[in-house]
């Protein structure tokens, strides 16, 4: 986490050197200080794996996501903005196995988390319309999670599907780019893709809460995951 701290620092250091006397004379009129601007983010993928062989074609797994973002914001100078965003994300597999009868089951594995994502954004122009924007954000999510699994009953004799639910939740820490496009004085479109973060999570079984499962990950991430659209309107 340090590391990635640090990194994150140097390179809004860098941006700040290199970009500051230019972005004196081009900012425009868009991003005075002082203004507001309120909209959303929102991003979905889907996935379906299929595997084939000489014995014929078999169903993997199918992973869907779901990204809907809210904001609200503030123009704090020539070069700097704070943001706030209230967010849904929702993510499901679907999977499949087979009973001790060789009967086909498909089996989910879904997650929904409630967001709060303070961030703050340094803004570069390129022309009067056209910026870009590194955004350094943070990710506090609550929600739960739900994983099915085949399981036996020896009351019948037979595979059933059973579940664990869980309570969830995660955080995150990451910088990333996005462009926004302003069509008029009021209303802008964006594009953001690819990510520089840290995350980790938290899994606690609702039944027995005394397992808990946790996982913490960082890197580079440049999937469908992160490609979101937008729009805001500024006054």
């Amino acid at each position: 986490m340090k590391k990635i701290t640090i990194l994150i620092a140097a390179i809004l250091m860098s941006f700040g050197t290199s970009n500051a006397q230019g972005e004196q004379n081009n900012a425009g009129p868009y991003f005075s200080a002082g203004r507001w601007f309120v909209g959303g983010t929102f991003n979905a993928t889907a996935q379906t794996q299929k595997s084939e062989d000489s014995g014929g074609s078999e169903d993997g797994p199918k992973s869907s996501s779901f990204v809907l973002t809210p904001r609200v914001g503030l123009v704090l100078s020539h070069a700097i903005g704070v943001e706030l965003g209230l967010g849904y994300i929702f993510s499901g597999t679907k999977t499949f196995s087979f009973d001790n009868e060789s009967n086909k089951v498909e089996l989910k594995d879904n997650e929904g988390v409630f967001v709060i994502s303070p961030a703050v954004f340094y803004y570069i122009p390129f022309t009067n319309h056209f910026y870009c924007l590194m955004n350094l954000t943070l990710g506090f999510g609550f929600g739960s999670a739900t994983n099915q699994y085949l399981g036996y009953n020896p009351d019948t004799g037979m595979d059933e599907v059973q579940s664990i639910d869980s309570k969830l939740s995660t955080f995150r820490a990451g910088i990333s780019p996005s462009f926004l496009y302003f069509l008029n004085n009021y209303w802008a479109l964006s594009l953001g893709f690819g990510s520089l973060y840290y995350q980790s999570s938290k899994q606690t079984n609702k039944e027995h809460s005394d397992q808990i499962l946790k996982n913490a990950n960082y890197g580079i991430d440049m999937s469908l995951a992160t490609l979101f659209l937008g729009a805001f309107w500024y006054f």
